[in-house]
């Protein structure tokens, strides 16, 4: 009788043990079903603002994983012919070199560190 009551025991804690890997196996399917989201190509968008030469230089950078591409000036206050002028240039520049880390436009020094300023942080802001 005793045997009995044994075994019957050791079905049980064998059949519970089964139970309990049969539900973890099953979430396990569950989890590998569902499709995975890919944060990497999703694109993102960051927007900051420095002090320019002329007034505030408000820009926003479009990401795709750790990709420039585009950059937008929002509002800038530069001087018509010099640090106006530079933004392009320097808008170009940052998309080729997919970075902040860009040479200064000659004659707009203070709007060239502004932009380089406010691109490292919306490029922050995008991550």
């Amino acid at each position: 009788m005793k045997k009995n009551i044994f075994l019957v025991g050791a079905l049980a804690l064998v059949l519970a043990a089964c139970g309990n890997s049969a539900d973890k196996a099953d979430d396990a399917n569950k989890d590998a079903a569902a499709p995975a989201e890919s944060t990497e190509s999703a694109e993102k968008t960051g927007s900051a603002t420095a002090a320019g030469y002329g007034g505030d230089i408000k820009l926003t950078v479009k990401m795709e994983g750790d990709t420039i591409k585009d950059i937008t000036i929002d509002e800038d206050s530069e001087t018509e012919g010099i640090g106006k002028d530079a933004l392009p240039k320097l808008v170009e520049a940052a998309k080729a070199a997919n970075s902040a880390e860009i040479d200064n436009e000659s004659g707009a020094t203070v709007t060239s560190e502004a932009f380089k300023s406010a691109l490292s942080e919306a490029i922050k802001n995008a991550k």
